[in-house]
């Protein structure tokens, strides 16, 4: 799938978010391990240089909180899906 109007910008789409987590800590797992927060684990994909990058090459500055937010937002359904 194209993403932002953009054949070099590629979008990937899953049949369920865990498929999509899945598809994310094969790529990228190496990247975040050892994080035991959501800032570190955003910092962490940050600092590798694939995220939260702009064009120019330097940092976005809001992607850390931004990240956090999505994550502390995302938390509670995680933790209900786990008890199913």
């Amino acid at each position: 799938m194209q993403a932002l109007g953009d054949p070099d910008v590629k979008e990937a789409s899953f049949a369920s978010y865990a498929d999509s987590m899945r598809s994310f800590i094969e790529d990228y797992g190496n990247l975040v391990q050892g994080a035991s927060n959501p800032a570190q684990f955003a910092r962490s994909l940050q600092n590798s240089g694939k995220f939260g990058i702009n064009p120019d090459g330097t940092k976005v500055p809001t992607y850390v909180s931004d990240m956090v937010g999505t994550i502390q937002h995302l938390s509670p359904f995680i933790a209900r899906a786990k008890l199913k």
